[in-house]
């Protein structure tokens, strides 16, 4: 059965009723900020009243404090006071990412925008928080850029803006109900991502100080009951290093043995993906691939891009590595891994992969295998391995959270608005 017109497929208890639709400039004012020569970079100083631009929101969140953003003093502020911010004013960007929008908070009160902003402000009978995720539906989004122009930098104006068309419900209580829940959620995925990159900041510290640096035999941080120098070996003399599978077309089959790629490794986190390519078990020549060993990229049209890498965990099928790719079998590979991520590895990678040897884009298993890595004994590879295990596992909670949380609020945007 048909929804009824203008109304949401899913609906909190206690509202009924259709959404009335308005075009944006009726219910809000829309101002753009300051032009030409009321502003210039030249009026910037060290510590005053911060003025926000495009860049500061480009993920639809404003920052919260004005560290990094430009400030002007006394004077250009009192200068500028029209185009003060309040709370609960919307933002969006004038050029670039003009769908984008962000919600002005407790913390940007008395802020500026600049020239490149577009502000809309509506008054107390429409709640503003249920406004800002009502424009950040995919139908509000693909409204403002349909109708943005210039082709290489797509730009809006205020006459854009306004036309833009929004649909709220009749009661205010209800408009308060589905922006308080979406803000709930906003708030969940920042928690997540804030500890998600606090532990990132310490884990990139922690190989600073638990790994040797350069012309060092021994890292500042260690674990208790560990001493002596860490030796000098070769890659190839801890792991093996194999080369991938080189299949054809007509090898592809629907079901088979699932082939791992560049794209199964998110951020070096092994992922399984459910648009992986799945070979005839026939055409497979090589070893399958071991939870437990590491996936390495070793080519790919973009360099920045090679020398990915990940362990392979939680497989849930037969599985090779295909023939842009690598794979590293060793006793201790959490500590392989985390020792990939130093400066033996960047200095290999910019050698080999940036065109140091003229093999740009291509990591070699016979190169890989050479280079010189700084060992301790086994007992202590494990010790620091499995530390590294337990942050990575951490990092990827945080991780996966922020993706379920994030593909929730898309799910909920389309279901319960117009």
């Amino acid at each position: 059965m048909a929804l009824a017109k203008n109304v949401p497929a899913v609906r909190f208890e206690g509202f009924s009723g259709a959404w009335c639709e308005h075009f944006l400039g009726a219910i809000a004012d829309v101002k753009t900020g300051p032009f030409g020569s009321a502003l210039h970079a030249k009026d910037y100083i060290n510590d005053g009243y911060p003025i926000i631009t495009t860049e500061h929101f480009k993920n639809g969140v404003l920052p919260q404090n004005k560290a990094a953003i430009p400030q002007v003093g006394t004077t250009d502020y009192l200068r500028l006071r029209s185009y003060v911010l309040e709370k609960g004013d919307i933002v969006f960007s004038r050029v670039g990412s003009v769908d984008i929008n962000a919600h002005v908070t407790d913390y940007q009160i008395g802020w500026l925008f600049s020239g490149r902003v577009l502000r809309v402000r509506t008054d107390l009978s429409i709640d503003s928080e249920y406004l800002h995720y009502e424009l950040d539906t995919a139908r509000a989004k693909k409204s403002v850029l349909v109708r943005a122009v210039g082709q290489t930098m797509p730009s809006i104006n205020t006459e854009i803006l306004k036309n833009t068309p929004v649909f709220l419900p009749m009661e205010k209580k209800e408009q308060t109900r589905i922006g308080s829940y979406f803000h709930s959620l906003d708030t969940l995925i920042a928690k997540h991502q804030q500890k998600h990159d606090k532990l990132l900041k310490m884990k990139k510290a922690l190989l600073e100080k638990m790994f040797p640096k350069q012309g060092a035999s021994v890292p500042e941080v260690r674990f208790k009951g560990f001493s002596g120098e860490w030796e000098v070996t070769t890659l190839g003399e801890i792991a093996s290093i194999r080369r991938g599978l080189t299949y054809k077309p007509s090898d592809i089959v629907s079901e088979g043995v699932k082939v791992l790629r560049s794209s199964n490794i998110d951020v070096n986190i092994f992922v399984s993906k459910d648009d992986d390519v799945h070979v005839n078990e026939n055409a497979v020549n090589i070893k399958l691939i071991d939870e437990g060993e590491i996936l390495i990229t070793s080519a790919n049209g973009s360099s920045h891009l090679v020398g990915k890498h990940a362990i392979v965990e939680n497989l849930n099928q037969k599985s090779v590595h295909g023939g842009f790719m690598l794979v590293a079998s060793t006793s201790t590979p959490y500590f392989l891994n985390a020792s990939m991520n130093t400066d033996w590895y960047k200095n290999f990678l910019a050698l080999y992969v940036a065109g140091g040897n003229g093999a740009i884009g291509n990591i070699k298993a016979s190169d890989l295998s050479k280079q010189d890595i700084l060992i301790p004994k086994n007992f202590e590879r494990n010790k620091i391995g499995t530390f590294f295990q337990t942050l990575d596992t951490l990092i990827t909670q945080h991780q996966t959270q922020i993706k379920k949380l994030s593909n929730l609020k898309q799910a909920c945007l389309a279901a319960m608005f117009v």
